[in-house]
């Protein structure tokens, strides 16, 4: 029993055999993302990190892409709070709208609890 306790100790830590191990991993499959031909209907958002701070203090740029027209909407902000992110979408979704759906990569700054139209007296 031992040995068989070191056979796969020593197979379970060895650099050769995990690089050689068949991945059993199971992966999602992706889907295609219907688009609807309305304008700002369903956008795409994500956070940028500019690696240096700007004049202003600003260091991401949370971008948003309308998915039918490609129109892309850049805003900097100086962190990724989830106040700075709402923040932000609050003066993109009063120029632009709400749109019906988004799409995120479910990063912590979007699923925090600091809805956008709290930001009504942040502005």
């Amino acid at each position: 029993m031992f040995i068989i306790t070191c056979f796969h100790h020593q197979i379970n830590h060895c650099d050769r055999c995990q690089r050689n191990a068949p991945d059993n991993k199971s992966y999602d499959v992706l889907h295609p993302v219907k688009v609807v031909p309305l304008v700002w209907y369903l956008i795409g958002m994500d956070l940028v990190d500019a690696h240096t701070r700007s004049k202003k203090g600003n260091k991401f740029i949370l971008t948003l892409t309308d998915y039918f027209t490609k129109y892309v909407e850049a805003c900097p902000i100086p962190d990724k709070s989830a106040h700075s992110v709402a923040s932000a979408l609050y003066s993109i979704f009063c120029r632009h709208g709400s749109p019906a759906h988004i799409i995120s990569d479910q990063g912590r700054e979007f699923v925090n609890q600091v809805p956008v139209f709290s930001c009504l007296e942040c502005t």
